[in-house]
């Protein structure tokens, strides 16, 4: 319950503030600061029976620990937050923690796990018409495939991820999903093929300035080395 004393509005704004904080130290790095203001933000919507914000700063916990790399705890918060969706009827907030959960066990290199949760979140994020959340897990669903081994439905995956973001004009994500398809032809030893793909993400990347483009191109000339290596 609110505090009847408080003046009317002044609890929204305090859980607003502590969202912007949360906000601030995950931007700059500092996740434990950012979990410690979205435990706060959770109690508050637990102290108002506010069931969405407490399934939103569940899934914000879960993301922070996935960043952090403490898949079990992101687990953990994710599959609540999931549960009290699905209990709202809020089919976007599932699709997110769908999505959060896949990520967190293809870290902990349960790939059956991370299948069945991307797949759920995907066919969410179709029914929703959101295409730029669909080319991101089908990317994801790429990965996983690869870690499998099934490289049939890994090229199926990265391909679809491709010509959506290339409908949608973005063409760092589109780049992006062509360097995995490289990755993993790299690994099958199509040195060649995995260049032109890798080039694209670099060519981008120098293009616009970006961070890791040296990064990226030092990964690239490795590759092309191994092209006359017989």
């Amino acid at each position: 319950m609110t505090d009847p004393t408080e003046p009317a509005g002044a609890s929204d704004d305090r859980l607003a503030e502590q969202d912007g904080l949360a906000d601030a130290h995950r931007d700059s790095g500092d996740i434990q600061a950012a979990i410690r203001c979205f435990e706060e933000r959770l109690a508050a919507a637990r102290g108002q029976g506010d069931r969405r914000g407490e399934s939103l700063a569940l899934y914000s916990m879960g993301a922070a620990y996935n960043r952090l790399g403490d898949e079990r705890r992101a687990i953990s918060c994710l599959d609540r937050a999931l549960a009290i969706t699905r209990e709202r009827g809020d089919r976007r907030g599932a699709g997110r923690a769908l999505v959060g959960l896949g990520a967190a066990y293809n870290r902990l290199g349960d790939a059956r796990g991370a299948l069945r949760c991307y797949a759920q979140g995907l066919a969410i994020l179709r029914e929703l018409g959101n295409r730029r959340g669909e080319g991101g897990v089908l990317n994801s669903l790429g990965d996983v495939y690869v870690a499998l081994g099934d490289t049939n439905r890994a090229w199926e995956c990265y391909t679809q991820s491709r010509d959506l973001f290339r409908a949608l004009g973005d063409r760092h994500a589109e780049a992006s999903v062509c360097w995995s398809m490289g990755e993993m032809l790299a690994g099958q030893r199509e040195y060649a093929r995995a260049a032109e793909l890798m080039r694209l993400l670099v060519d981008y990347e120098r293009a616009s300035g970006h961070a890791g483009a040296e990064h990226h191109a030092l990964v690239l000339e490795q590759v092309r080395a191994r092209v006359t290596i017989p």
